[in-house]
């Protein structure tokens, strides 16, 4: 049987039309890297899960699956997490910027 190997990746597939469907991902703008490995994945979660499953022994404790950052503690490891949040719902009146809390829109 005949596979079909994607040029980009190197990854294999039974058939032409599963390895079209796998092409497009390469083709979709990608912003989610593996800071470690620099693999790219469609979202935030999937860098997270490929961080975790690949990587578990090179990160340690309070690390930031997304980027590498390593916090204090857990608590302080939540609060960098808003950084890579993209939605952010409180902006500053005088210079535009935007801030994921109010707290922080009013230092």
């Amino acid at each position: 049987m005949a596979t079909h190997v994607c040029q980009v990746c190197g990854q294999n597939f039974p058939g032409q039309s599963d390895l079209l469907a796998h092409v497009e991902t390469h083709a979709r703008y990608q912003p989610h890297r593996c800071m470690l490995c620099g693999e790219c994945f469609l979202d935030a979660p999937g860098v997270a899960a490929h961080v975790r499953r690949r990587h578990a022994r090179n990160i340690p404790p309070n690390a930031c699956t997304l980027c590498g950052k390593t916090c204090k503690d857990r608590r302080s490891l939540q609060k960098h997490a808003w950084v890579h949040l993209a939605e952010r719902s409180f902006s500053c009146h005088k210079c535009g910027k935007r801030f994921h809390s109010r707290a922080r829109l009013k230092r």
